[in-house]
């Protein structure tokens, strides 16, 4: 089974950018280069598990830094 993650430690109210890109340093543990548009991230019943909100994470993090869109998605299967 996949370990889900402990969504009450993970939602916290965001009130400015930097600490926006401090919670999603803090969920990702690895470095990714997005691309910019869609880019698939993992399937869908992997989708709660800590490992695809670390990828998703680490996505918009490379995003933001590059200045690009990035969307993080699930395939069905």
């Amino acid at each position: 089974m996949y370990e889900q993650m402990d969504w009450d430690e993970v939602i916290t109210f965001i009130n400015s950018p930097d600490e926006a890109m401090e919670s999603l340093k803090t969920m990702a543990d690895c470095l990714v280069k997005a691309p910019e548009g869609p880019v698939q991230v993992g399937v869908a019943r992997k989708i709660f598990t800590s490992t695809s909100v670390k990828e998703v994470a680490a996505h918009y993090i490379s995003a933001f830094q590059d200045g690009i869109r990035c969307f993080p998605y699930f395939a069905a299967e």
